[in-house]
């Protein structure tokens, strides 16, 4: 059936010929576009299968939907302009007829399709369609046709006159339809908190619907504390500014000083902080003790961590070696630039939060003690792992209660979790090794019980520096760190620069080896302390380090040893592992392990 605009062109022809000709033209161009429309017919259904497989949707968004969520209304005329193609994702009426890439769905006009084509092929033009723009999406008002062909003949924009529609929140072009709901919740967050205008550079974006009730809920729980302690009533909009100054931003600051984005650019800051507020609460009732931010950002860094990551970490861990860097011949001296990187990474804090072991088979308190002296220098809280299993009620009151009276003395905060799961006291101490700053095992007297407990896998695979202590505690007025230049001697010789300028303690230094190479490496390693305003006194020795390290902590009253590493694996240990043990054999000083 010929539609009106034919009958019109063939009653304007001069004579039957020349009708004849124009017609047979047409209908030769027609066949082709119709051939055209097929084509598209076929990409488009296979779209369609595709987006149910991938579970992705194929259809065009609906303008009307889109602007009542996002509840824009404001309207500025823009003119005629170039459009890119890509970036119309949806039409005003006819988004049920075209995919999301404006491919004709079977419901398509196929004669009006085929017009368009042919116009465009016969070189007579389109006249420019019309647009709805929202944030930086476009929405065919009129020209739905001429979308599809222009697409189908790989054009990368259409000439269109555009309508803004203005919406308070982004809208993109490539967002579906939860995206489309989380934009709603968007701006429904933003309405009520009036983000927009107390904090307008603020961009609170979330790439998973239902999420802003939560934010919604920590800044009222904000007002109330602000409440407390200002001891005011607090208006809605000032504890939305400073929820947003005092507890967002900063947290944000720690995802981003830990490079956690770099591994997820399709998620949000915003998206890290609720999920460090969605779990916090959970670990620290797994943990039995609180959690600080900056641990909790560390934690999210680990979990975060591409799995091939992870995984060859624990191929190199259950092989028994430490760090697979160091079973090639180390390259000394050349780390020491790596120092203040390491410092930095780790923030370094000695002992903000110290995790200590309670042994509930044969309590000694000598760690605890050790805990408390050095939580005491460093204004920091001290979390007990005590070791219950077997214990009754009233022996775990009295530990409780005489952990909670030693922390009251000491004018310190702390807790203490009770793990009554046998044989589980290494992966317990290892699981929460990661929210502290430093662990202080008990390794007991030579002549006790508790001196054969297994603490080596601890030593080696620990998070966080290892405060060794056997029977005595040390008030650490001296520090003897012993240095070699590898990678771990770097990392404990920031620690040891840490301690002796923070505390203002002296500081020796034991090299064991060529007298040549200490040469080269006291140049060095002086050089950095000296920038850090910390001076060393500095030891070179021959033979046995262990040996070596006693005599020196003895010759310069140095009552704690800092060691990079316990070992790096099973044979070494038979070098390296056997001079730990000598000196807490020994009555030596408590050792540090900084690996």
């Amino acid at each position: 059936m010929y539609r009106d605009r034919d009958f019109v062109t063939l009653f304007k022809c001069d004579n039957r010929s020349d009708i004849f000709a124009r017609y047979n033209v047409g209908m030769s161009f027609n066949n082709s576009a119709i051939e055209d429309f097929h084509r598209a017919r076929r990409k488009a259904m296979m779209e369609q299968v595709l987006a149910r497989l991938t579970g992705q949707s194929a259809d065009l968004l609906s303008f009307e939907e889109v602007r009542r969520r996002l509840r824009a209304n404001r309207q500025v005329d823009l003119g005629l302009q170039a459009v890119p193609l890509d970036a119309i994702v949806g039409s005003v009426g006819r988004y049920r007829d075209f995919t999301r890439t404006f491919l004709p769905k079977e419901s398509t006009n196929q004669q009006r399709w085929a017009q368009v084509m042919y116009q465009n092929t016969d070189g007579m033009g389109l006249p420019p369609i019309d647009l709805y723009k929202i944030g930086d999406a476009y929405f065919v008002l009129d020209g739905n046709h001429r979308v599809s062909v222009a697409r189908e003949l790989d054009a990368d924009t259409i000439q269109a006159y555009v309508i803004e529609v203005v919406s308070k929140v982004p809208f993109t072009a490539d967002m579906n339809p939860d995206k489309l709901i989380i934009a709603q919740q968007y701006l429904n967050f933003v309405e009520q908190t009036t983000l927009d205008e107390v904090r307008p550079q603020a961009d609170l974006q979330v790439t998973v619907p239902g999420k802003y009730q939560l934010l919604l809920d920590h800044i009222e729980t904000h007002r109330y504390f602000m409440g407390l302690d200002e001891q005011r009533d607090i208006e809605w909009v000032e504890a939305v500014a400073h929820w947003f100054d005092q507890v967002y931003l900063p947290v944000v600051a720690l995802i981003r000083e830990k490079g956690i984005m770099r591994d997820f650019p399709e998620r949000t800051e915003t998206d890290f902080y609720i999920w460090l507020a969605d779990h916090r609460a959970d670990i620290e009732k797994a943990l039995g003790w609180g959690v600080s931010t900056e641990r909790a950002v560390d934690a999210l860094a680990e979990v975060k961590r591409p799995l091939l990551t992870r995984v060859n970490d624990l191929i190199w861990e259950q092989l028994g070696i430490a760090d697979p860097e160091e079973l090639a011949t180390p390259k000394r001296w050349a780390l020491i630039e790596d120092v203040d990187r390491f410092a930095q990474d780790k923030g370094l804090r000695a002992g903000e939060n110290i995790m200590v072991n309670i042994d509930g088979r044969h309590l000694d308190w000598t760690a605890v003690e050790q805990a408390i002296l050095i939580a005491k220098r460093e204004k920091g809280r001290v979390h007990a792992l005590y070791f219950a299993v077997g214990a009754d009620d009233e022996t775990q009151t009295v530990v409780r209660e005489r952990f909670e009276t030693m922390l009251v003395d000491a004018d310190l905060l702390g807790q203490i979790a009770v793990i009554e799961e046998d044989g589980a006291w290494q992966r317990h101490m290892l699981e929460r090794s990661r929210w502290n700053d430093l662990v202080i095992l008990g390794v007991g007297a030579p002549d006790s019980p508790l001196w054969g407990r297994p603490w080596r896998q601890i030593a080696i695979r620990c998070a966080r520096p290892v405060l060794l202590v056997s029977d005595v505690v040390s008030p650490l007025n001296k520090i003897l760190l012993a240095y070699d230049g590898r990678k771990y001697a770097n990392q404990a010789l920031a620690i040891s620069a840490y301690l002796a300028n923070i505390w203002q303690i002296p500081l020796v230094i034991l090299y064991v080896g060529p007298a040549d190479e200490f040469d080269r490496l006291q140049g060095a390693v002086d050089a950095y302390l000296v920038g850090h305003n910390v001076a060393a006194i500095f030891v070179n020795h021959q033979g046995d380090l262990a040996t070596n390290l006693l005599l020196t902590a003895e010759d310069h009253k140095c009552d704690v040893i800092v060691l990079g590493t316990y070992s790096h694996t099973p044979v070494l240990e038979m070098v390296r592992g056997t001079a730990v043990n000598k000196m807490l054999r020994h009555g030596g000083p408590p050792i540090l392990i900084c690996q």
